[in-house]
């Protein structure tokens, strides 16, 4: 079933009424200051966008036959508990299969893991090391998730993840 994936206030809220009522597809560019920047990697992918919080992705292992073959996934992440969460919940997911023959991954916000080390390691060596071998392309940087003013994007339909170009561009809810 098709969703949303954005705050229903602030500067987008438009958009998040829009979208499910339109054809209000959505664009979003790469911030290149961004902490999952760096996680960029090259290439295309194309497929439905799939996922959203990472710790709520996880929790439905085992729960729901998650598969995402040929999709592209959107993770993101607040840090309520620290690198061992985002560490747990991806190779929860990567054990399960739901992560087999994804199209790429698109990385939305872990903003506040910003400055953050837990024993020599930083967030973006725990996605670099748990990601990289999928062997997908990757987008870092994306406005998504939680933020004070998260871009909303749909959730469900296909999307087009461009790394080279910096840019994640989602067909509308609605056709």
């Amino acid at each position: 079933m098709p969703a949303v994936h954005g705050a229903v206030d602030g500067a987008h809220a438009e958009a998040v009424r829009a979208q499910p009522m339109g054809a209000a597809g959505a664009v979003v560019v790469s911030e290149p200051a961004a902490v999952t920047a760096a996680l960029t990697t090259t290439g295309t992918a194309r497929g439905v966008l799939v996922g959203g919080n990472l710790e709520m992705l996880a929790r439905c292992t085992g729960v729901l036959d998650v598969t995402w073959s040929g999709c592209v996934l959107l993770v993101e992440a607040n840090r309520a508990a620290g690198l061992g969460m985002v560490d747990r919940a991806l190779t929860q997911l990567r054990l399960s299969g739901a992560l087999d023959g994804l199209a790429g991954v698109a990385v939305g916000s872990f903003e506040e893991f910003a400055g953050h080390e837990d024993r020599g390691w930083t967030v973006v060596d725990v996605l670099h090391d748990l990601l990289d071998d999928l062997g997908v392309p990757v987008l870092g940087g994306l406005p998504l998730g939680h933020l004070p003013d998260p871009v909303p994007v749909p959730l469900g339909v296909p999307a087009l993840l461009d790394a080279d170009a910096g840019r994640l561009t989602v067909d509308p809810l609605v056709q």
